[in-house]
């Protein structure tokens, strides 16, 4: 998008978060954030500052809203919005069917199973409801959590840019840490972080 087409959106953006921004991708993100998006993003700092219950839950959370905002506007064209409301409450805690409703209406097939995503799924039910918290040495299955879930996220929104500004700066971040991580060396305690000459 060309700067000039973009003054129109800079200047209506929320809260004018946009308004002094000349980076195309990062206001495209904060403009038109799909629902969930926050989130997903705040998932991936929670991961980074150890709070990995944390990020799981935010991060399976995201799209369970994005699917839902995704097939009410599928439904819609082909139901009166009364049918849609009531298929949606009917489904409620119904998120299988919902997924599988969603791949039906768009004629789009996911590659996850529904063993892989209720998985992840149970992970979040434990850490909201049983006070699950996530040790350092499980940060693997955490991460696990996050990255499908992202993957998933990407997969409903279907929108390859808005993919690709999210994971092109996930990627940075990554090259990032790993080359602060060959400067430094460190470890990481119960007592915290420990930086050696």
């Amino acid at each position: 998008m060309r700067e000039e087409a973009l003054e129109p959106v800079l200047r209506q953006a929320p809260l004018g978060l946009c308004a002094n921004t000349r980076d195309e991708g990062l206001c495209h993100l904060v403009c038109f954030a799909s629902p969930g998006e926050w989130d997903l993003l705040d998932s991936l700092n929670l991961m980074e500052r150890g709070d990995y219950s944390g990020a799981v839950r935010r991060a399976v959370s995201t799209f369970e809203v994005l699917l839902e905002q995704r097939l009410r506007d599928a439904l819609w064209p082909s139901m009166p919005q009364s049918d849609v409301d009531a298929y949606m409450d009917e489904t409620r805690l119904r998120f299988w069917a919902r997924f599988l409703k969603f791949q039906e209406v768009t004629g789009r097939s996911a590659s996850w199973t529904q063993q892989q995503i209720e998985d992840i799924r149970d992970l979040r039910h434990r850490i909201v409801h049983q006070s699950y918290r996530i040790p350092f040495r499980e940060r693997g299955r955490a991460q696990m959590a996050v990255d499908m879930s992202r993957w998933i996220f990407n997969w409903i929104e279907d929108d390859a840019s808005r993919a690709t500004v999210r994971e092109g700066r996930i990627a940075q971040r990554s090259v990032v840490r790993h080359a602060l991580g060959s400067l430094f060396r460190y470890e990481i305690t119960f007592d915290g972080v420990r930086v050696y000459e």
